[in-house]
């Protein structure tokens, strides 16, 4: 994990529930009242692009069973974040090199490993982590440039 030990997203934790392949798409409500309207990835805001752009993202896609649709590992993602990131996750080799999925659930992301150029409005990773992250969630995809720099 980061330096930060303190998380961006207090997500209720109380909530135990596990969807299944069928439901998981219910709990988008639940999700972004624990992100503060937010997409987990990119922090674009519903009230930016609607919630006809919001979707429900399997943090670890690669979890089986009951796990993979556990309320915990589901986050809410803008469709540019959710369609790149797709059903990739880092491979064991990957994680030992530091590449993985910043997890704003148990760390503090922008701000402490994510940063934006006040210039060209891209967002820069400071870690490995970070440049992962920004990549495969696409974080620089010219859509969220463009809403950075307004």
């Amino acid at each position: 994990m980061s330096a930060s030990s303190t998380p961006r997203v207090h997500k209720d934790t109380g909530k135990k529930r596990a969807y299944t392949v069928n439901t998981y798409r219910k709990a988008l409500p639940e999700l972004l009242e624990d992100f503060d309207q937010r997409c987990a990835y990119s922090l674009q805001h519903v009230s930016c692009m609607g919630m006809r752009i919001m979707e429900v993202d399997h943090h670890n896609p690669k979890l089986k069973g009951r796990k993979k649709h556990h309320y915990l590992n589901l986050y809410p993602a803008h469709r540019i974040c959710n369609g790149q990131k797709s059903d990739t996750w880092p491979t064991r080799a990957q994680r030992k090199r530091g590449l993985r999925f910043l997890d704003p659930r148990k760390e503090m992301d922008y701000g402490s490993e994510i940063f934006e150029d006040p210039k060209t409005y891209r967002l820069i990773g400071t870690t490995p982590a970070a440049k992962y992250h920004i990549r495969h969630c696409a974080l620089n995809d010219p859509y969220f440039i463009r809403e950075r720099k307004n």
